[in-house]
């Protein structure tokens, strides 16, 4: 395919993206998903996602991250992205975005449902501790929770036999929510992002989990009974009590 001329990749370069299909989370209540991965070589990214479309075709690569060009992915509605450029940030063909200037390698990036950046942040400013990418395969485990109608999304990671530290809370905005408006879970994986001779980056992903509610919310519409405004009375005691 014929990619945007702001797209510079080898032949060999990597890309793919998976949605997870068999549940569709009502977003009126939480989201939560997260995954196991490790991650070895020199110039990559990932981006998971919540999108209202179940399938997905093939997407643009590199700086767009296989999310942002991807029709199927327009119904998007957050992208999280990892990314050891910081182009995710940028300004592309299809979205606006941050000057080059203000990118940050390994970064986290968050755009919203208008595909607007939210979040621009080095990962070394978060958390010292976490490490996006190793010399040698080392596992550690991502989660993302998008909460309060979709107002509120909580980064957190956690290393193997550890438990959940917060990298990033960040306050959302959703146009309109429905009371049947779905969502699924999806990663995509993109490496080098903008380069002809940096060889691709491995990935290794596992233990892709999610949970929600698949119902729609209901309603219980109760009667209103007005306060009364009748002034009350008193009944002054002047009697002393003794012991």
């Amino acid at each position: 395919m014929a990619y945007p001329s702001d797209v510079s990749l080898l032949s060999s370069a990597k890309f793919f993206g998976v949605i997870d299909q068999k549940n569709a989370y009502n977003v009126n209540w939480d989201v939560v998903w997260s995954f196991t991965y490790a991650l070895t070589g020199t110039q990559h990214g990932f981006c998971t996602f919540l999108t209202t479309t179940p399938t997905m075709t093939g997407g643009v690569p590199g700086h767009y991250m296989g999310y942002l060009g991807n029709t199927p992915l327009s119904a998007g509605i957050v992208s999280i992205a990892f990314d050891s450029t910081g182009f995710y940030a940028l300004s592309n063909t299809v979205a606006g975005g941050v000057p080059l200037s203000s990118t940050n390698p390994n970064s986290l990036i968050i755009r919203d449902y208008r595909n607007e950046v939210v979040f621009n942040s080095p990962l070394s400013s978060l958390d010292t501790s976490f490490v996006l990418a190793s010399s040698s395969k080392a596992y550690q485990t991502l989660r993302f929770r998008y909460c309060n109608s979709g107002r509120l999304l909580y980064v957190d990671y956690r290393k193997p036999s550890e438990d959940y530290i917060n990298l990033a809370t960040v306050t959302l905005t959703l146009s309109t929510i429905t009371d049947n408006m779905v969502v699924y879970p999806g990663v995509t994986f993109c490496s080098p992002i903008s380069s002809v001779t940096i060889n691709p980056s491995t990935f290794y992903i596992q233990l892709f989990h999610s949970q929600g509610n698949i119902i729609a919310p209901t309603y219980e519409i109760m009667d209103f009974t007005a306060l009364s405004t009748a002034n009350p009375t008193y009944t002054t005691i002047t009697t002393l009590i003794s012991s």
